[in-house]
């Protein structure tokens, strides 16, 4: 199918189906079955207990708005950095990321990672908030983002420039530190309104993802604690034991 490709902008083959989250966190994360069907629950607050499990097939993906070198080659080389960081394969140990525990001097728990690649990760995450935004999918229904935030990302990841640290800064929390906690889940995103600015949220496997819709947020310096940033560091602050399912369904839609 000729078509126009919506990252490149080229008159050219377009792909039939280019995944909108990558396909191997669904594998790595063993929500894919021996049948690569994944699952889609359905839940309740005051019944989180009783989720309701459907099976569907493969994960969300698109025909029709990516061509194959955008995708395949672009998206695949950042894919293929993302799950080494992410999931540690076929990484020398020396090479891969150096993540530690530690506790602030106001109490809060948080793993300190560094030894990665900023640029690489930071589109890696950039890519998926922009394939969401130009998707179709119901799960995606809720990633609209303001003004001309949408053609700003395209224009970062075309030209391979994560931006600054203050540019669509990237937030971590994670309630991996439960046990009682589900791993093998993609929340569906859903987007709201903090302080005046679009905030996209999105969990993936235990990890919720915040992205900050906006460039120049702050200043770099008080926000490098707190994001994925350029020193290649990153803070992912741990929600309270106990308080897994109430942070769940305040920041996840599932």
């Amino acid at each position: 199918m000729e078509g126009i490709c919506r990252l490149c902008g080229k008159t050219t083959i377009l792909l039939k189906e280019s995944h909108i989250i990558p396909d191997f966190i669904y594998r790595d994360l063993k929500i894919f079955d021996h049948k690569h069907m994944h699952k889609r629950i359905e839940a309740q607050k005051e019944s989180i207990i009783k989720l309701k499990v459907k099976e569907l097939p493969s994960g969300e993906y698109e025909g029709g708005i990516l061509c194959k070198k955008c995708d395949n080659e672009y998206f695949g080389s950042l894919e293929s950095y993302a799950k080494k960081f992410m999931f540690g394969k076929n990484l020398p140990a020396h090479e891969g990321p150096l993540c530690k525990n530690y506790i602030n001097h106001q109490g809060i728990e948080f793993t300190h990672c560094e030894r990665f690649d900023y640029k690489k990760v930071k589109l890696f995450f950039l890519s998926i908030l922009w394939r969401m935004t130009i998707s179709t999918r119901p799960m995606f229904a809720q990633v609209v983002l303001p003004g001309n935030y949408e053609e700003s990302l395209r224009k970062l990841l075309l030209d391979n420039n994560p931006g600054r640290i203050n540019d669509f800064p990237i937030y971590g929390f994670t309630y991996l530190n439960d046990r009682t906690m589900p791993k093998d889940i993609i929340g569906q995103p859903f987007r709201a309104e903090v302080k005046g600015y679009c905030v996209i949220r999105m969990l993936i496997g235990g990890i919720f993802l915040l992205f900050h819709i906006s460039q120049g947020f702050h200043d770099e310096e008080k926000i490098r604690s707190s994001v994925l940033n350029d020193s290649n560091e990153w803070n992912i602050f741990h929600i309270k034991k106990g308080k897994g399912w109430d942070f769940f369904f305040k920041h996840a839609s599932i």
